[in-house]
């Protein structure tokens, strides 16, 4: 999370957030993806961040979407990279049940379970599973597995 970090300002001129992704959610896992990926060493520190507004469930579940929206954009752009995939928990989760083949059952349920798991997550069903798999349908319906254009096209 880029609540509150340090950078040197050289590192940051070299690697730094990307403007082509809107909306809330992983360009900080991109970030420190890149920081990774350049050898850079991560020291988290137990700083933590208090919240004077608490989101809605409503507002949150929104944000969650559009954090899987870009997840999908940022995907697309590292054209399925297997390391980033595997540094991102719920990518690693869809790409292990497609290489197994039975992916396709998140996109053909998704359209079914996506309101009935966040209708029970807005009104006070509090589950850590069904959110997280709530977000593996969430990619599922919405990542077609197409690969970036290459730049010879």
């Amino acid at each position: 999370m880029s609540h509150n970090f340090l950078i040197r300002k050289d590192l940051f001129s070299e690697i730094h957030f990307h403007e082509e992704l809107s909306g809330y959610g992983h360009e900080d896992t991109l970030f420190g993806f890149e920081l990774l990926m350049a050898g850079k060493r991560i020291e988290h520190i137990e700083n933590p961040v208090l919240h004077g507004a608490l989101a809605t469930n409503a507002e949150f579940l929104r944000k969650t979407k559009s954090g899987i929206q870009n997840l999908v954009r940022i995907l697309t752009l590292l054209n399925e990279d297997p390391e980033f995939i595997n540094y991102v928990t719920p990518l690693r989760k869809y790409f292990t049940l497609r290489k197994s083949g039975i992916h396709w059952l998140l996109s053909a349920f998704a359209p079914l379970f996506i309101p009935i798991i966040s209708w029970k997550l807005r009104n006070g069903w509090i589950s850590l599973w069904l959110f997280n798999f709530l977000k593996l349908l969430q990619f599922s319906a919405l990542y077609k597995g197409k690969k970036a254009p290459t730049k010879e096209t």
